[in-house]
């Protein structure tokens, strides 16, 4: 079964597959489905574990918690992100994305207004994602760390 890295994360100090406790971190990985979708909840391993399952060799366990570190950068990003895009009202987001709708219209014959009303619902979903602990759906995810 493959497994995807998330992140890391020290709220849980316990291994969810050899049972180790008292970690200094865990690392967070997801199981995948044969299309590459996740098909579990979050699972907790420590690094050595999560390199096995991540079907990693010699010197896995530093290069799965780089990685997780990376990830965790990452997601510090995201969430400023997050908290910068929450903030922004509806129409302060249409002002400053005027001319862009403004163009979709002229070039699609589509509404604008339409276009902005989705572009705008597709922020607050991904805010929404962001703040739920996960890049994968966010433009975040092309800058997930591969192993």
């Amino acid at each position: 079964m493959p497994y995807r890295l998330i992140g890391t994360t020290d709220d849980c100090t316990q291994c969810d597959f050899c049972g180790k406790a008292e970690l200094r971190m865990t690392v967070v990985i997801e199981s995948l489905d044969a299309d590459g979708n996740a098909d579990s909840d979050p699972i907790y391993a420590g690094t050595t574990c999560a390199a096995r399952k991540l079907n990693m060799g010699r010197g896995g366990a530093r290069k799965v918690s780089d990685a997780g570190n990376a990830v965790k950068r990452l997601m510090g990003e995201a969430k400023r992100f997050a908290d910068e895009m929450r903030g922004i009202a509806f129409n302060t987001y249409l002002k400053a994305n005027l001319v862009a709708f403004q163009n979709y219209q002229e070039r699609t014959g589509e509404s604008g207004a339409q276009f902005a009303k989705d572009s705008w619902h597709e922020l607050n979903a991904e805010v929404a994602l962001i703040d739920s602990g996960t890049l994968v759906g966010t433009r975040f995810e092309k800058q997930l760390p591969t192993l």
